[in-house]
């Protein structure tokens, strides 16, 4: 999803896919889920599994609404 498209995805964007691809949602069920998922409040991609378990970083800002993920040197 990252890896090639930089700026191309939301901050929101990553935090669903990554979401809904560990929880095995199948690809026709991902706008309901999303409308879900986006009705609940949830935390930053900067606060998310993957800056703190993963040791990701993000750049927000990038671009409209957009951020640069990727694995901290």
């Amino acid at each position: 999803m990252l890896d090639g498209h930089p700026s191309e995805h939301g901050s929101s964007d990553i935090i669903f896919t990554v979401m809904a691809d560990r929880r095995g949602i199948p690809q026709a069920d991902r706008p309901a889920a999303r409308a879900a998922f986006s009705s609940r409040g949830q935390a930053c991609l900067r606060s998310s599994d993957l800056g703190k378990r993963y040791g990701w970083g993000c750049a927000v800002g990038v671009g409209p609404g957009r951020a640069d993920v990727a694995p901290a040197a």
